[in-house]
């Protein structure tokens, strides 16, 4: 249990469901108010308590899961029609009421009828938030998948995350210890200094599919370089560019060159030279700019997996509950943000990076310090709230 003593998931969960709580149902103070069944999860408006070590909150919620399992769990939602907030539907409305009474998230506070109004549409909104769904208040069919997951199911999933935790290095500690971490399941990244976070965001990590799956190990950032190239992997090339011919390749900002170094000769963009690349003989890569595929920075711990932290052209990703898109490599919500805490202590600022980003030639800035990067897999956890987190098991790793 000592392992992550820290607060690792601290206050990122509560602050997104009071948004989503102030969405769907502002002035309505039930769900803070009201507490919830002795037997289930705490709700997101209990007091929030980042003292509290994160392996901890978790093992706490493992007990409450655990009760509301031998108790006989939960009823499911039947099938049926798409339900929407303002919609009469007498079973199913009654089905999720009872449902999120037992786990928590609606606490009693919802007066009983057929219609789904009020404080359920805020509960399920709730859910969604805390199950890795797109959070629309909707009640379809991933969000009532979610609902049936049975309670047993939802013990396994803790206790089999629980073991992953306990599977980790140990993180560096003391007052000026830094360090990012990046939980894949949950598409977020988090900067920690002295034990506590100080700045967390959105990516977007490898999809799961032709083996792009992000891999989860630990290095150590070494330095930033600002208006990369990007050097395309030759299986990504020979397998997706090699075909688009030379026309739309130098429309991309693509260019042949012998190797993957910022001044490596550069060949012409011909049919003849796209074959050799594709034989293995010549690289492609893209310039440094706005299109560029890894934007305007990225952020540096060399590793035999040649995976990074980086900007990214493609912002609109970030709208998706389920953001595993890349080859691998792992996308910044706020590269500039995240570049200032990077390189705060050599004297940057979000204006200074965003300087670098946009202005002049290419630049590498190495780190005074290096920052420990771990990347892992944790797709259940309790923020300071008490409230229990599922996401999405994207590269099926819990058995």
């Amino acid at each position: 249990m000592n392992r992550l003593s820290l607060t690792l998931f601290g206050l990122t969960a509560v602050s997104v469901l009071v948004l989503t709580l102030l969405l769907v149902a502002c002035g309505d103070p039930a769900y803070a108010a009201t507490p919830p069944p002795a037997t289930a999860a705490p709700a997101s408006g209990a007091p929030a308590d980042s003292t509290v070590p994160a392996r901890q909150r978790l093992e706490e919620a493992l007990a409450r899961y655990q009760q509301v399992a031998q108790g006989g769990g939960w009823s499911t939602v039947p099938d049926g029609d798409l339900v929407e907030p303002g919609d009469t539907a007498a079973t199913q409305v009654q089905a999720l009421r009872d449902r999120l009474a037992a786990s928590g998230e609606l606490g009693g506070a919802d007066p009983a009828g057929d219609v789904y109004d009020g404080a359920l549409v805020g509960a399920l909104a709730r859910f969604q938030a805390t199950h890795g769904l797109a959070v629309d208040s909707l009640l379809g069919g991933n969000t009532r998948a979610a609902l049936n997951e049975s309670a047993d199911r939802r013990v396994e999933q803790i206790q089999s995350t629980l073991a992953r935790w306990d599977e980790l290095p140990a993180f560096p500690t003391g007052p000026d210890a830094r360090y990012v971490v990046v939980n894949v399941p949950e598409f977020r990244v988090r900067a920690f200094e002295g034990g506590r976070e100080a700045l967390q965001m959105e990516v977007v990590v490898g999809a799961s599919y032709d083996g792009r799956e992000t891999p989860l190990f630990h290095d150590k950032m070494e330095h930033v370089i600002f208006r990369p190239y990007w050097g395309v992997p030759a299986s990504i090339a020979s397998e997706e560019l090699v075909s688009q011919g030379p026309s739309a390749l130098e429309g991309k900002g693509f260019e042949i060159a012998a190797n993957y170094n910022a001044d490596a000769e550069v060949y012409p963009m011909t049919w003849a030279n796209l074959r050799r690349v594709g034989d293995g003989e010549l690289r492609i890569r893209q310039t440094p700019g706005p299109d560029n595929a890894l934007g305007l920075v990225k952020y540096m711990f060399p590793n035999q997996h040649a995976v990074y932290l980086h900007d990214t052209p493609a912002d609109h990703l970030f709208e998706e509950a389920d953001r595993a898109f890349s080859h691998g490599c792992i996308r910044l919500e706020r590269p500039a943000e995240f570049g200032a805490w990077v390189l705060g202590p050599q004297g940057w600022d979000e204006a200074r990076v965003r300087e670098n980003m946009t202005t002049g030639d290419r630049e590498k800035v190495v780190l005074d310090e290096e920052i420990p990067v771990y990347i892992v897999y944790l797709p259940v956890w309790a923020d300071a709230g008490g409230a229990v987190h599922f996401a999405q098991d994207v590269y099926d790793e819990i058995n």
